[in-house]
């Protein structure tokens, strides 16, 4: 079964049904008799706190100040609704977008889908591991590794982003890691018959100056090697795929924008299980995707469609997961 609970609050789109943001400003005062739907507000005077540079000649509405904050939010719910429903539109999940999970929690859905599609931990860490492609800051192979799987490798053509995720990881481990070490500092001095006093016992520090003591420095891109994946900067092509890479359990890319194809073309170069959730689609880079009808690669759906025809019909199969936006899995085996 699926993990229920992937560390994301119940909250906002996902988990509730929002009253449009129209009928709910209609209950405002300051309506002025004139519809108040989120298209027709001034995004300057609610994104401003109540400025307009074209003041009483602006032909949108100006909302009273003291309701500005309530409008701004009722409003920016409906842009990112109307924005989930235009990212998503013919998409053909059976699920609709306002019972999943939020965007926000498709690493963990992803990692606990892959765990349990493709074998389990100990299948996943057999040989060189998972290969997260164009893994960005490594919120999925963190997610995995979390999880049970011991060996991810992040492959990105930029720097590694040390972002809050990894940053608050790190800040855990080394705290972990403090605590280890003094329980075994601790035990030694235990063994030797508690011969030594503990030096830090009356060290003058009061807790103030203690918990300053113990705040851990802001990391950055010098905690690589303490991150729990391996990150190597490198731009992926099939024709560039290393041995390392070619001995990997599985192939991985959660949204890998232009590096969408060539995961599945170096996976069934190396006979390799892969799954890749498809976003973007960048046809102006990739025009030569041409479906077997004679259509040009121009959607998601296309480019999908795309991939499923590299192999005999049934080999690569697609499923949908339980997080709003595009959230189609395509995979083999």
């Amino acid at each position: 079964m699926l993990r229920q609970n992937h560390g994301c609050r119940f909250v906002g789109r996902g988990f509730e049904q929002e009253m449009p943001v129209h009928e709910e400003m209609g209950k405002m005062k300051g309506g002025g008799g004139r519809s108040q739907e989120a298209g027709q507000l001034c995004k300057f005077w609610i994104n401003s706190g109540g400025k307009c540079p074209l003041g009483d000649k602006c032909a949108f509405i100006h909302v009273p100040v003291e309701e500005i904050v309530e409008v701004r939010k009722l409003w920016l719910a409906e842009r990112r609704a109307k924005r989930l429903d235009n990212a998503t539109l013919d998409w053909g999940d059976p699920t609709p977008m306002n019972e999943k999970l939020p965007h926000a929690c498709r690493a963990a859905v992803f990692a606990d889908w892959i765990i349990e599609t493709f074998g389990g931990n100990e299948k996943l860490s057999s040989g060189t591991g998972v290969f997260d492609i164009a893994g960005g800051g490594g919120q999925l192979s963190l997610d995995l590794t979390d999880r049970g799987v011991s060996k991810c490798t992040v492959v990105d053509s930029r720097p590694l982003r040390v972002g809050f995720a990894l940053k608050k990881w790190v800040k855990k481990n080394r705290k972990k890691t403090a605590q280890e070490v003094e329980v075994n500092a601790q035990d030694e001095e235990d063994a030797e018959e508690d011969e030594e006093v503990d030096e830090h016992e009356d060290d003058g520090l009061d807790s103030r100056q203690q918990k300053e003591a113990d705040v851990v420095e802001p990391v950055d891109a010098s905690i690589v090697g303490e991150l729990p994946f391996k990150y190597l900067q490198h731009f992926f092509l099939p024709e560039s795929v290393t041995p390392e890479i070619a001995q990997a359990s599985l192939l991985v890319g959660m949204h890998p924008d232009q590096a969408t194809g060539a995961i599945v073309e170096a996976a069934i170069q190396c006979n390799l299980p892969f799954a890749v959730i498809p976003c973007c689609v960048f046809k102006d880079d990739f025009k030569d995707r041409i479906l077997k009808n004679g259509k040009p690669v121009a959607t998601t759906l296309d480019l999908v469609e795309w991939i499923k025809e590299k192999r005999p019909e049934g080999e690569i199969q697609t499923q949908f997961l339980n997080f709003q936006g595009k959230n189609l899995v395509v995979y083999r085996k």
